[in-house]
């Protein structure tokens, strides 16, 4: 995915938050796709070092390579930008 793409569904998120239904879409396919550390926090607006402070769950792919599953970062916004609202 690109990363034009993560700004518009995190603006969309920050003026919206996602719907329970619109969660489940994003998370059919494309919501299994892994993400790297970089694409997430950028995604969030985090460093990488501050992502792994977040309540979501890495999913290690090798001693070295940590992923995340972009319906756990849809999740993670939708439920954040609830606690604000």
């Amino acid at each position: 995915m690109l990363t034009k793409t993560f700004a518009v569904i995190q603006k969309m998120a920050a003026d919206d938050p996602l719907t329970e239904h619109q969660i489940r879409v994003l998370s059919g396919e494309a919501g299994q796709k892994l993400l790297s550390k970089a694409e997430v926090a950028e995604m969030l607006g985090v460093s990488v070092r501050q992502l792994f402070r977040l309540p979501l769950r890495p999913i290690r792919i090798s001693a070295r390579a940590t992923r995340f599953r972009m319906a756990d970062v849809l999740n993670f916004i939708s439920k954040s930008t609830e606690l604000y609202q």
